[in-house]
């Protein structure tokens, strides 16, 4: 079944589009809350929460496409439960998102970051990157898979992959300094 298919049940508030995306994107939902949260038992739980998030937005939102949707919505919710986990547990946990913006980070707590801006600049960037590069960057720092992953997944060996990504943080940096956007 397609995503307008999809979102069109979940429009008509029918509960066969949930196992739908389910039956399509389980896996991918599934495999990033893993490789985010570490544990089976919260990985059920952000699926879940995942599904009602997208029954409670679905409608009015018509998202295309409705993998990136879901999978933005699992991103967050794991995000948000290992930094809470962590938390509680007054342990310091550092996503590679977060390594980007540390490596990122102004030293002016005052300086106000502009949304769009930065938006704009990461679209620049990637853009401006071949295939291999976007999709290492991506799958580090957005989907936050290990560098050995990407290692076998792209073909490249580890210390290329690693040697990409610090080019890349270092390109990015750069391109951020000169369109005046400190992070």
């Amino acid at each position: 079944m397609d995503d307008a298919q999809i979102i069109s049940l979940l429009f008509d508030r029918s509960e066969q589009g949930l196992r739908e995306i389910e039956k399509s994107y389980g896996e991918k939902m599934r495999g990033l809350a893993f490789r985010l949260c570490g544990n089976e038992q919260d990985t059920g739980e952000i699926v879940n929460d995942a599904l009602l998030a997208a029954w409670n937005s679905i409608p009015p939102a018509r998202p295309a496409p409705l993998s990136a949707y879901l999978l933005k919505i699992v991103r967050n919710l794991a995000c948000n439960r290992v930094r809470s986990r962590n938390a509680a547990l007054r342990r310091a946990v550092v996503l590679p998102a977060d390594e980007l913006a540390d490596e990122l980070m102004s030293d002016d707590p005052e300086e106000r970051i502009d949304p769009a801006a930065l938006a704009s600049a990461l679209n620049d960037f990637l853009a401006s990157r071949k295939k291999t590069d976007r999709l290492i960057f991506l799958k580090r720092y957005w989907f936050s898979a290990g560098i050995s992953e990407i290692s076998a997944q792209t073909g490249l060996s580890v210390t290329a992959v690693s040697v990409r990504l610090s080019r890349m943080k270092k390109s990015l940096s750069e391109l951020l300094e000169k369109r005046g956007i400190r992070l």
